[in-house]
């Protein structure tokens, strides 16, 4: 019987891997400050993306985070999803380049963790700088 999960199945198999070591460099231009989300509501030089269910972004969830920056729009990860996996880079350019303003993408929710979707389903794509 095949060991190797089929698309969508949970893998039961133990794993063993050989001790690594991790490094990593941080990408400063990656994180945009106050001031340059500020900035770009009035300006135009980045789109701000609140990547929250619609719900949320109306501010109709009873979350301390609902609602949105004034000037952002709404694109929910899941709109970059089909069941558990990203959309081809086709499909996910379309829906980046329907909301895309300005020639930088800064990407937020509730607590960082629904933005980062974006970032690696931006890459390769029209949107050239991308921050969280």
């Amino acid at each position: 019987m095949d060991s190797k999960p089929g698309k969508g199945e949970l893998e039961t198999i133990k794993n063993e891997y050989a001790p690594a070591t991790f490094s990593t460099h941080l990408s400063p231009h990656m994180f945009a400050g106050k001031d340059e989300v500020l900035s770009s509501i009035t300006d135009g030089s980045a789109c701000v993306v609140n990547t929250l269910k619609p719900e949320m972004y109306r501010g109709e969830e009873d979350v301390f985070y609902a609602g949105h920056i004034t000037g952002s729009v709404n694109h929910p990860i899941f709109e970059l999803m089909d069941g558990g996996y990203l959309l081809p880079d086709d499909l996910l350019s379309k829906k980046f380049q329907e909301k895309m303003v300005g020639d930088r993408m800064i990407t937020y929710c509730g607590g960082g963790i629904a933005a980062t979707l974006n970032i690696p389903a931006a890459l390769g794509l029209p949107v050239e700088k991308i921050a969280l």
